[in-house]
C-alpha cells in the first residue's frame, strides 16, 4: 500500500545479479503475474487492498465482462508478491449491491487510522452531467428506467447503482486511514446501450474528474473516452489494457512512486490503444489530493524498499540492486554496457535531497512551500520548474481574487430567481451565468418544475378521464379528447368511442335513405343511439299488448323528434319522454311473476373448481362414478363448493347452491378466490316475456332440471362463466341472484350494461 513511514530495518530484497533491462513483456494472463523488482515486504503490514470485480450481469441490457475476473486476480496476485498480508486483502467478486456495500464495512472494520488502503475496481462504471461522484454499475442493477424527467430517470438509475465517492471511498474514510489510492479501471458514461469492446455502460460522456481529499485516484480513461478490455489481434490476451500495463510496472518496479507511476502507464496505455486498437484514444489520468504531511519523507508508493536503514520509494528509472545494497541503478541499459544514472540522482548524496525535497513540495498549492525550495536551492535542478509554478500559482490566485469579486452579483440573481414557480424565470440565470455556481441547482430546479408541471397535467388526465367512465357520455370523452389528445387514455378514448357508435348505432343509419337532421344526431352520437334503441324495445312491448300502433309511433317522430332538429338535448329529453310513456304511462305495468322455487343454499365451502380447462365444466353425477348421469355442472372457475366426504376411488360428495351429487375429487382444491372469465360480471334479464320466469338449470342446457327463476327484469344478475353448447346458437352462463336463484341461464336473455350477449 501507500508508503508513509520507514519504521523497519529488515531488507527483503529479490536477489539480482546485476544490471537489468527494462521489461518490455506486457503479461496477458494473471498466472504470469510476479513480483521482479526489490521490495521490503515486512515494511506492509499495515497495508490493505480492496478488490472489487463485476463480470457477470444479471440485465441482458448490461454486457458482461469476463476479462475483469482476470484482472482482479492479477491485481491480488500483485499485491501479495508486494508483501501485502494475505488477511489484508479483500476480493469481492459479482457482488449485488446490498452484499458489496456490507463487504465494505466489514472490510473498513479492519482499518485503523495507521492503516493504508488501495482500491481497485474493474468493471461498468458510469456518471452523469453536472454529478462529479463515479458510480459502480452491480451485478444485479436493472438498466430501465422510463417515465418521467431526465433528471428523474437519472436519480432513479443512481439509485440503483452504487456510489463509489459516498458507499466505498466515504466509508473507507470514516476509518481514518493515512492515505487512499484508488484504481478505477471503468469508463464513466451515462447509461445508454452499447455493444463495443470496452467497459463502459453508455456512449455519452459526462466524465468530471473527482478530487477528494486525502485520495490519489488513477481512472484508466479521460473524459469521453472508452478503457479498452483487450487490443487488436491478441486472442490469447485476458487482460484488460490499463491492468495489464499497471500489473507489468509494478511487478518490476513496485517501490515506485505514484506521479512516476502514473506517467509510464500513461504512456504505454495510451500508444498501445493508438497503435494496436485502430487509432483508439485512451489516456489515463490521475489525481492526487494525498496528505503529504501524514507521509515521513515527503514521498507516496503502495510499497517501500530499506535503503540505508530507511524505507523509501523509487522513480520511474530505478530498480534497487540486491548485491549493492544501498545504490539506485537505472533499468535502461547502454551500448557499451555502462549502467547511466538518472539525471539530479545520486542516492544519498545532495542532489538526491534535493529532489526530495522538490517532490514534496512541487505539486503543492501553496506558493510558500513552493518558495521554501527556492530559499533552499536557488540554483537547483528544479529552480526555473518552481519559478514557474510561483508565477503561475500568481496568476491563478488573480484569477480566484476577480472570481470572487464577480460571486456576490451572482449570488443576488440567483436567490432573486431560486424560489419562482417558473421555469423561464430560472432559466435566466443560467443564460446569464452559463458555467456558474449555482447551475447544477438551477438545472434541478427546472426540472422539479418541469415534473411537477408534467405531473399535474397528467393528474389533470387522469381526473377528465375518470369523469367520462363514470358519466358515459359521448360528450365527456370528447372533451378528454379534445384536451389531451396524446394523453395516457386517448387511445382507450378513442377506441370506447367507436365501440359505442358501432354497437348503438341504428341499422337505419347505413341505408341509403336520405335523412333528415334530427336522424343525423342520432346517428353521430351513441347516447342518442341507445335511447333510440330503448325506445324501440318499449314500442315492440308496447305495441304487443295493443296500447301502441305504427301510425302513433310515426305521428310522435314526425310531430315531436324530427322538430328538434339537430339539437341532441331535445332529442334526448322528447325520447327520454316517449321511452316513459310507452313503458309506464300510456298502460298498467304487467304483473311480473314469482318464483316457483326456493332459494338455493348459499355457496360458501371452502373449495374451489380446479384443473378445469375454460372452456370446460364439471360435471356433477347422481352417484360415484363415470358413468352415472350427469345431474348438474360446475364452471371451472366456480368457488364456495362444500365437499361432504370422499370415497377410495376419489369421487367425492358435494353441494353447490342447488346442486348435489358426486364430482371427482381431482377437480377440487381448497381455496376461495374466483378466476375471472371472458363474460364475468354484472348482467341483467332482457328480451324475455314479461309474463313469464327465465328458467335456471342445474347444468348447461334444457337436459338439467330447473333449480330456480329469474324475474324477466331482473337486474345485477352475477355472471362467473359462459360455455358453448352444441346445438345453441348462445352460450350457457353461471349465474347467481339476490333472489337465491343459482346455476345456468341460457344467454339469449342476458345482456351486460352496454347490452351485449354472451356471444
Amino acid at each position: 500500500m501507500i508508503r508513509l513511514r520507514p519504521t523497519l530495518t529488515t531488507l527483503a530484497l529479490l536477489a539480482l545479479t546485476g544490471p537489468v533491462a527494462a521489461q518490455e513483456r506486457l503479461f496477458k494472463n494473471f498466472s504470469e503475474v510476479q513480483v521482479t523488482g526489490a521490495v521490503t515486504t515486512a515494511a506492509s503490514a499495515q497495508s490493505h487492498a480492496l478488490i472489487i470485480t463485476n463480470s457477470d450481469y444479471s440485465h441482458p441490457g448490461i454486457t458482461d465482462l469476463p476479462v475483469t475476473a482476470n484482472d482482479a486476480q492479477a491485481v491480488r496476485r500483485l499485491f501479495t508478491g508486494m508483501g501485502y498480508p494475505e488477511t489484508n486483502i479483500a476480493l469481492i467478486e459479482n457482488a449485488p449491491k446490498e452484499d458489496l456495500k456490507r463487504a465494505i464495512f466489514d472490510f473498513t472494520a479492519r482499518l485503523d487510522t495507521e492503516s493504508t488502503v488501495v482500491i481497485y475496481y474493474s468493471g461498468h462504471g458510469i456518471s452523469f452531467q453536472g454529478d462529479s461522484r463515479n458510480y459502480i454499475v452491480p451485478v444485479d442493477l436493472d438498466p430501465e428506467v422510463t417515465g418521467g424527467a431526465k433528471q428523474l430517470r437519472e436519480r432513479m438509475f443512481k439509485d440503483r447503482a452504487v456510489n463509489f465517492n459516498d458507499d466505498v471511498l466515504g466509508t473507507i474514510k470514516l476509518a481514518g486511514p493515512k492515505g487512499v489510492v484508488v484504481f478505477y479501471d471503468a469508463c464513466r458514461n451515462s447509461p445508454v446501450a452499447g455493444d463495443d469492446a470496452t467497459k463502459a455502460v453508455g456512449t455519452e460522456a459526462s466524465f468530471v474528474p473527482a478530487k477528494i481529499q486525502g485520495t490519489a485516484m488513477f481512472y484508466s480513461a479521460r473524459a469521453g473516452e472508452t478503457s479498452l478490455a483487450a487490443l487488436d489481434g491478441e486472442a490469447d490476451a485476458n487482460l484488460s489494457v490499463y491492468t495489464r500495463v499497471l500489473v507489468s510496472k509494478l511487478a518490476e518496479n513496485p517501490t515506485m512512486r505514484l506521479s512516476d507511476l502514473h506517467a509510464v502507464v500513461q504512456s504505454d496505455v495510451s500508444r498501445l490503444a493508438r497503435e494496436r486498437a485502430g487509432g483508439h484514444r485512451q489516456q489515463p489520468v490521475f489525481e492526487d489530493e494525498l496528505d503529504y504531511s501524514r507521509s515521513d519523507h515527503n514521498e507516496f508508493c503502495l510499497a517501500t524498499v530499506d535503503v540505508d536503514g530507511t524505507a523509501r520509494c523509487t522513480g520511474r528509472d530505478e530498480i534497487l540492486r540486491a548485491d549493492l545494497g544501498v545504490s539506485v541503478q537505472p533499468v535502461a541499459i547502454t551500448d557499451t554496457g555502462a549502467v547511466p544514472g538518472t539525471a539530479g540522482v545520486v542516492a544519498g548524496g545532495k542532489a538526491d535531497t534535493e529532489r526530495l525535497y522538490w517532490d514534496s513540495v512541487k505539486d503543492s498549492d501553496d506558493p510558500r512551500e513552493v518558495q521554501s525550495y527556492l530559499d533552499l536551492y536557488p540554483q537547483g535542478f528544479f529552480a526555473p520548474i518552481a519559478r514557474l509554478r510561483i508565477g503561475k500559482m500568481a496568476e491563478a490566485a488573480a484569477a480566484e481574487q476577480a472570481a470572487r469579486d464577480q460571486t456576490a452579483a451572482e449570488a443576488a440573481f440567483w436567490n432573486s430567481v431560486k424560489d419562482m414557480d417558473d421555469a423561464e424565470m430560472v432559466r435566466l440565470y443560467i443564460r446569464q451565468y452559463p458555467d456558474g455556481q449555482f447551475r447544477p441547482l438551477a438545472e434541478a430546479r427546472i426540472a422539479q418544475l418541469e415534473t411537477a408541471a408534467v405531473s399535474a397535467q397528467q393528474a389533470a388526465a387522469v381526473q377528465a378521464y375518470s369523469a367520462a367512465q363514470s358519466t358515459d357520455t359521448q360528450a365527456a370523452y370528447q372533451t378528454y379528447l379534445m384536451q389531451h389528445p396524446a394523453g395516457e387514455f386517448a387511445s382507450a378514448a378513442r377506441q370506447h368511442l367507436s365501440r359505442m357508435q358501432a354497437l348503438y348505432q341504428p341499422s337505419w343509419c347505413r341505408g341509403a335513405a336520405a335523412l333528415n337532421a334530427t336522424e343525423r344526431a342520432i346517428c353521430d352520437n351513441y347516447e342518442l343511439g341507445r335511447l333510440d334503441q330503448q325506445l324501440n324495445e318499449a314500442f315492440v312491448t308496447a305495441r304487443a299488448r295493443g296500447r301502441t300502433d305504427n301510425a302513433d309511433q310515426a305521428g310522435w317522430r314526425t310531430g315531436q323528434r324530427d322538430a328538434c332538429g339537430a339539437n341532441p338535448a331535445c332529442v334526448a329529453q322528447v325520447t327520454a319522454a316517449r321511452v316513459a310513456w310507452l313503458q309506464n304511462a300510456g298502460f298498467a305495468a304487467p304483473q311480473v311473476p314469482s318464483s316457483r322455487y326456493p332459494a338455493c343454499a348459499r355457496a360458501d365451502g371452502p373449495w374451489q373448481v380446479q384443473g378445469v380447462s375454460t372452456g370446460d365444466w364439471l360435471n356433477v353425477r347422481a352417484s360415484g362414478s363415470g358413468s352415472a348421469k350427469a345431474v348438474g355442472a360446475l364452471a371451472f372457475n366456480d368457488t364456495g363448493v362444500t365437499v361432504h366426504g370422499c370415497q377410495n376411488d376419489g369421487w367425492c360428495r358435494i353441494s353447490h347452491g342447488c346442486v348435489t351429487g358426486w364430482a371427482f375429487g381431482q377437480y377440487l382444491g381448497r381455496g376461495g378466490t374466483r378466476q375471472a372469465a371472458t363474460f364475468t360480471g354484472s348482467y341483467h334479464v332482457t328480451d324475455h316475456p314479461m309474463t313469464e320466469m327465465l328458467n335456471v338449470r342445474a347444468g348447461p342446457g334444457t337436459d338439467f332440471a330447473v333449480v330456480g327463476e329469474l324475474a324477466p327484469d331482473a337486474t345485477a344478475v352475477e355472471v362467473g362463466d359462459c360455455q358453448k353448447v352444441k346445438g345453441w346458437k348462445l352460450r350457457w352462463c353461471t349465474v347467481r341472484h339476490a333472489s337465491g336463484a343459482a346455476g345456468w341461464a341460457y344467454g339469449q336473455y342476458l345482456a351486460n350494461q352496454w347490452g351485449q350477449k354472451p356471444q
